[in-house]
């Protein structure tokens, strides 16, 4: 798989941007899991079905390691699992948030004669402040296996009904095997502080000829769960 997935969970919060003085170097840890109708990352398609990713992140003040585990179709990814495993660091100026990690995927292949590659990524993101309920977030990320290049923008408005966020993103991936643009529209839901829900509309214009399996405008639909120790 040649692609940026978003762990953690995997992009659907923007961190909270708290003054310098309120990040404590303490040890936390967090902990849950991501259940979503597709997996759906940068415009691409890697189930077909139901797929489930929990996840778990150690940090220590800005510092933190973290893994997630997903399921993945075998006929469509050539695996079955996919390990993401992260180290980066976190933090604020002002209002004004960046997170900076290297990440490796590895993958449990499931033909012999179809070898899938693991490989690292090194990304990078900034979030901007525009006002208490919206928010700019800009990312890239690159894979020098691949010769890639991920870049994306996001916004995140928080609407006046308590719990409920909408985003939409707009992203371009090119690399030595192909190029192509994705954008996605979407909605969550926090039910208390540990549950959300999420609806969105991902799309891309991936060409067939490079055996990738476009979104083709599909609906996905999720529910996370976030626990954390202290």
């Amino acid at each position: 798989m040649h692609r940026h997935v978003l762990p953690r969970a995997l992009a659907l919060a923007i961190p909270s941007l708290l003054p310098a003085a309120a990040q404590a170097a303490e040890v936390s840890l967090s902990f849950g899991a991501t259940i979503a109708s597709e997996y759906v990352s940068s415009g691409i398609r890697y189930s077909d079905g139901v797929t489930v990713q929990p996840y778990a992140e150690l940090g220590f003040g800005g510092l933190y390691a973290g893994a997630y585990i997903s399921n993945l179709d075998a006929d469509l990814t050539g695996a079955n699992r996919e390990t993401g495993l992260s180290l980066g660091y976190r933090g604020e100026a002002g209002s004004f948030s960046y997170d900076v990690s290297l990440n490796y995927y590895l993958y449990n292949e499931a033909f012999e004669d179809f070898p899938v590659e693991d490989y690292a990524e090194a990304v990078a993101s900034g979030t901007a402040a525009v006002s208490d309920t919206l928010y700019v977030t800009g990312e890239v990320g690159v894979a020098p296996e691949f010769d890639q290049t991920n870049l994306s923008l996001r916004l995140d408005y928080y609407t006046a009904v308590e719990g409920l966020a909408l985003d939409a993103t707009l992203g371009r991936l090119e690399a030595d095997y192909g190029a192509w643009s994705y954008w996605s529209l979407g909605a969550t839901y926090q039910l208390n502080d540990n549950i959300g829900l999420g609806l969105a509309y991902h799309d891309s214009n991936v060409d067939a000829d490079l055996g990738l399996l476009n979104t083709d405008g599909l609906f996905v639909a999720s529910l996370t769960f976030d626990l954390g120790l202290p």
